[in-house]
């Protein structure tokens, strides 16, 4: 064992350590070293029983640079190895097809990527692999290989803000063991294929922010172990698929800024443990369902739709903590029943056409009520809510949406 974790090492690594021939566990993370990683030194009996590296970087202005270098596959015992947060380039090397032990795979935070495919095909050799983390790679660009949904034992698959591109194979929906799915923040365009839905211990499914276009496939009802489902800023159209319904502990849900119109399935509103809903920024027309209020919600976010009609009596049983109902085309009063809530925080209403008064008992609460007052269609009984300067309600909202974030 070669250990010295948080020693605020510096400099190169030494390239003798390619010859330790009963090396099993290098561990030298967070320190600050520099050069190029040594494994381009491997021969003879060097490292031969290596099952464990960590060469993660202490995350500051020093790293290992360079590339990866194709010696890695004589590593064959190799079950962790641990590069994160270093200034590595280039491809992976298709030599890590020949690491069929390894466990773990953590790249992340590096500035991997080449023109063409950065991450090889064999690395769906690596049948053993259970966690493969690359996030944080701004520039891969490399598409996702057909052959990573042979990976049967994949439990975590992190390839979010790498610049991918392409289409999702519908391969991936092979991973039957996966938790984690996480392709967020990058260039990735097409349909979301139905095959995802057999993905049965999917707990994190993140896609958003890319350019998935078509309809949300109605076998993502499947995932009853969801608790975390991110599909917004896409091109999604079409309904919300109300099999999404039995994802009973789903409890965050973001569709926002998609071009999804109504109606929006009532079933939706009665889901066990769903807690938080965005629907935001899409194409929703048409009156709110009165279904919105078959249970609470913490956090709902309908605002910059095309909802008209009157708010509904039934929200009373919705009781709110955030409550974004702004820039639709809502008619008619406040319904009276709001007063009725016990924590609501802040209920965003303006940029509507309401007319009438807030009722008195909600007035009191102290709660942060945002709403534009400017030709004073709309108004409040007491000092509580705002004076309807909506500069004032745009900087409450991006408060609390950094709250909800966390």
């Amino acid at each position: 064992i070669l250990e010295a974790k948080r020693s605020m090492l510096t400099g190169p690594l030494p390239s003798e350590i390619a010859t330790f021939e009963y090396l099993e566990n290098l561990d030298l993370e967070y320190n600050s070293f520099s050069g190029v990683l040594p494994f381009e030194h491997v021969g003879g009996n060097g490292l031969r029983i290596l099952t464990n590296c960590n060469l993660m970087s202490k995350y500051d202005d020093n790293g290992i640079a360079g590339t990866i270098p194709t010696e890695l596959g004589l590593l064959t015992r190799l079950e962790a190895l641990y590069l994160a947060y270093n200034f590595l380039t280039g491809k992976i090397p298709s030599e890590i097809g020949m690491l069929t032990n390894l466990d773990k795979l953590e790249l992340y935070g590096n500035q991997l990527g080449a023109q063409g495919d950065a991450m090889p095909s064999e690395i769906g050799l690596c049948e053993n692999l259970r966690e493969f983390d690359l996030i944080f790679n701004y520039d891969f660009t490399s598409t996702i290989p057909s052959e990573l949904g042979t990976l049967e034992n994949l439990e975590r698959l992190n390839l979010a803000y790498t610049s991918i591109e392409g289409t999702i194979s519908s391969e991936l929906g092979q991973l039957a063991s996966l938790t984690w799915f996480m392709l967020q923040g990058n260039n990735l365009t097409g349909s979301l294929p139905s095959e995802l839905g057999l993905l049965e211990n999917a707990v994190k499914f993140f896609v958003h922010i890319n350019t998935l276009t078509g309809a949300i496939p109605s076998e993502l009802g499947q995932l009853t172990l969801l608790t975390l489902l991110k599909l917004e800023n896409n091109e999604f159209n079409s309904t919300i698929p109300s099999e999404i319904a039995s994802c009973d502990i789903l409890h965050r849900w973001h569709l926002s800024g998609n071009n999804l119109e109504s109606p929006i399935p009532p079933e939706i509103f009665n889901m066990t443990s769903l807690e938080r809903f965005y629907l935001e920024n899409n194409a929703f027309t048409g009156p709110l369902p009165t279904a919105v209020g078959l249970k609470p919600l913490v956090t709902l976010n309908l605002a910059y739709n095309l909802f008209t009609g009157s708010i509904p009596s039934e929200i009373a049983g919705l009781d709110p903590r955030f409550l974004f109902l702004h820039d639709n085309g809502f008619t008619g009063t406040v319904p009276t029943e709001i007063g009725l809530w016990e924590r609501v925080e802040l209920f965003a209403i303006f940029n509507n056409d309401l007319v009438g008064q807030i009722p008195e008992r909600f007035c009191t609460l102290g709660t942060s009520l945002t709403f534009d007052c400017e030709n004073h269609t709309i108004s409040c009984w007491d000092d509580h809510c705002s004076d309807g300067d909506t500069s004032i309600a745009l900087q409450k909202l991006a408060v609390a949406f950094e709250e909800e974030q966390n």
